[in-house]
């Protein structure tokens, strides 16, 4: 329900962005070098619109809380506590924020030290780093519209606590470990690489557990849902898709 100045500047702003980013990334191939300096360019209001959601969401989050709470002078404590109260909500944008830490930053510096760095790496390497940047941004995607559904199939209470912080820390933790694992050739020599290997592996599969757990725990609980329960969720929601089908048409 996103609304307000920020939206009306954000919508153009990222269709510029997307447009700029688009001409960047087809000229790749043929203009490597300035087509970077292109993307770069289509970087800044794309991710200035998104910044201007996160803001806005962030906020609103803030403000339901504290006014549910009924308090009057809210202190930086209790703004705090209020926005990360609903980690489903509050997942869903700082997924967006998490990103540019694990994606674009590392994006960015990739194509910057595209010749200097990576091209004088091991194939071997290179090809992890870049299907590393590529899953991880897949996936921390996947995350959010996981956050989500699971926000609109009507998780509550414990439930809902623990399957949020699962899917935020759990994929926080493998994608910062992955990163690492993938840049490990800008400060770990090929030859004195294994133990570093063996412990950054430790965290990625925690978090992988972690966000997978949470994953299998939803299916079945939707599950059972479907198969078990006659008056189940799935027969609401199938109300409401057939309620919403009648007043489009």
């Amino acid at each position: 329900k996103w609304k307000g100045k920020l939206h009306t500047i954000a919508m153009p702003t990222m269709m510029v962005g997307a447009l700029v980013l688009s001409l960047g990334v087809w000229m790749v191939v043929p203009f490597e070098s300035i087509a970077h300096v292109i993307i770069w360019v289509g970087c800044v209001p794309f991710l200035l619109s998104a910044l201007f959601l996160v803001i806005w969401g962030f906020r609103k989050l803030i403000q339901d809380r504290i006014a549910a709470q009924g308090i009057k002078k809210p202190h930086l404590g209790h703004k705090l506590l209020a926005l990360i109260h609903d980690p489903l909500k509050f997942g869903q944008l700082w997924q967006m924020v998490y990103m540019n830490f694990v994606v674009t930053f590392v994006g960015l510096f990739m194509a910057a030290k595209l010749e200097e760095i990576m091209r004088w790496w091991p194939a071997r390497d290179e090809s992890i780093i870049l299907t590393a940047h590529w899953h991880i941004l897949s996936t921390i995607i996947a995350t959010i519209i996981l956050l989500h559904f699971a926000d609109r199939s009507g998780l509550k209470g414990i439930v809902r606590q623990v399957f949020g912080w699962l899917v935020i820390i759990g994929s926080n933790i493998a994608f910062a470990a992955v990163v690492i694992f993938s840049l490990k050739r800008v400060f770990v020599s090929e030859y004195a690489q294994q133990p570093f290997v063996d412990t950054v592996q430790i965290p990625i599969e925690i978090g992988i557990v972690a966000l997978w757990a949470a994953l299998g725990a939803l299916l079945v609980w939707r599950w059972i849902d479907l198969l078990f329960k006659k008056e189940g969720r799935w027969k609401k929601e199938k109300a409401e898709e057939l309620d919403s089908q009648e007043v489009s048409e």
